[in-house]
């Protein structure tokens, strides 16, 4: 069975429509694993307060599509650590990669996915270009949404 990575970029078009949300949430929807990292649930809260700063979310809806998330951490999502060994591949990606534009949370995700999963069955889902490019370079299967 196939399983999935997502990325932050990608993770959040759950929980907020913009484009590549249908394909999200047909993925959210299925019965493939969902992978996300201890990361993403950072990046997840920063992007949806920027979004409530920016008057997208309201206080309200932010709670509970915080309280979703927290939720789909447990039942849905398997949410892997970000460990020491992490940090080392994080290294290598940005010292192969850093002149494309790779950035530090970028190379964080993607190391994970690297570290823990299966680069010939997993698909790593992103909604960043930039991070697309180095993940084919990888000969990653990848998502663009």
């Amino acid at each position: 069975m196939n399983r999935y990575f997502l990325d932050t970029s990608a993770l959040v078009k759950i929980y907020h429509r913009e484009t590549g949300s249908d394909y999200c949430l047909e993925l959210y929807a299925d019965t493939a694993p969902l992978i996300i990292t201890e990361l993403a649930r950072v990046e997840l809260r920063s992007a949806l307060f920027r979004k409530q700063r920016e008057a997208e979310l309201s206080t309200k809806a932010v709670k509970a599509v915080l309280q979703r998330f927290e939720y789909d951490c447990k039942e849905r999502y398997e949410v892997l650590p970000v460990a020491a060994f992490v940090y080392d591949e994080a290294c290598r990606l940005l010292s192969q990669h850093g002149g494309f534009g790779l950035r530090t949370l970028d190379s964080l995700q993607f190391a994970a996915f690297l570290t823990y999963c299966e680069k010939d069955r997993d698909h790593f889902v992103c909604g960043d270009k930039k991070l697309l490019a180095v993940v084919e370079q990888e000969g990653v299967k990848a998502v663009f949404v």
